[in-house]
């Protein structure tokens, strides 16, 4: 029999991520030491150079056991009651990505001068090529390219996070 491993999803990892980032800003509080002001304090200073959605989302999963506590008689006061996110406007999609120029000016460079032995240009070019996150180049294996076909199976991908391969979905 294989052995078994066990991989958290990206739901348990952004409540995992939220814990530590409570701890990190919180850690040495008592509960009903978080009052208003100190949250906003916390939700401002998180802000900074991330998106307002990102900070939504702390702020979704951060609040809620303050909220509960609140509903519960735990805490004479909700914290997190009209508090105000902040942040940067979402990047516009075609921010995000290369143009077509771009792209044939980064493979110009990735092929100056390139080498057996550098393997990172040629998972790079691999990635310009396919659109595959970077990851995803990182998990391949000779078994995944079908040389044949000029076809890969893109099955899997690398977890910086938990330093290990999930299967892509």
């Amino acid at each position: 029999s294989g052995a078994m491993t066990t991989t958290l999803d990206d739901n348990d990892r952004s409540y995992k991520h939220a814990m530590a980032l409570a701890d990190r800003y919180f850690g040495e509080l008592k509960l009903k030491e978080i009052d208003h002001e100190t949250y906003q304090n916390f939700l401002n200073d998180y802000s900074k150079g991330r998106a307002r959605a990102t900070v939504k989302k702390a702020n979704d999963k951060i609040g809620a056991p303050l909220r509960h506590a609140f509903n519960h008689g735990h805490i004479p006061n909700n914290p997190t009651y009209k508090v105000k996110i902040d942040g940067d406007n979402a990047q516009k999609e075609a921010e995000k990505y290369l143009n077509k120029h771009e792209a044939e000016a980064v493979l110009k460079e990735l092929l100056n001068g390139i080498r057996v032995d550098y393997t990172t240009r040629y998972m790079l070019i691999l990635q310009l090529a396919t659109g595959a996150r970077i990851g995803e180049i990182m998990g391949l294996q000779f078994k995944d390219i079908n040389f044949l076909n000029n076809r890969i199976d893109i099955n899997k991908s690398w977890d910086y996070k938990e330093t290990l391969w999930p299967p892509t979905v």
